[in-house]
């Protein structure tokens, strides 16, 4: 079994709650959540890196759209990475959509969905201190790519 489907299932099991998703990242340490985080920056750079994003989104509007999907979980996102951009502009939508209360879709959050990324960095934060999470992640996607 791969850490990458651990993952997956960390995010599945905590939908539609973001409390439960901080429960479930409180009980990581500090390794796993690197680990975590790591997984969901290359998670989100497989659907696009944000500086080519679809058409007419920015490259802030492209990382709130990759975070999206993978909130949205692994088949969702199976079926956005390396997508043309009418894909990627309908999960835009989709992003949109959830904004509305009813939608099955939704994260129970304000706006309808979870930075999982944000969320990760909020809880390394929170535990380990100020102004390290960005560091670390640093050093732990480097040390991947030698």
């Amino acid at each position: 079994m791969t850490d990458d489907a651990r993952w997956w299932r960390l995010i599945a099991s905590a939908f539609p709650s973001p409390q439960a998703f901080r429960e479930a990242l409180a009980a990581l340490s500090r390794e796993e959540l690197l680990e975590l985080g790591v997984f969901v920056f290359e998670a989100t750079r497989k659907v696009r890196e944000p500086w080519r994003g679809p058409r007419g989104m920015s490259e802030d509007d492209t990382e709130d759209l990759t975070a999206f999907v993978v909130a949205q979980g692994e088949a969702y996102w199976r079926e956005a990475v390396g997508a043309k951009d009418e894909t990627l502009l309908a999960c835009a939508a989709l992003m949109k959509a959830v904004e509305s209360p009813e939608h099955p879709r939704r994260w129970s959050a304000l706006d309808g969905t979870v930075s999982i990324g944000f969320e990760v960095f909020e809880e390394f934060e929170r535990r380990f201190g100020d102004d390290t999470y960005l560091d670390a992640l640093d050093a732990a996607l480097d040390s991947k790519s030698t």
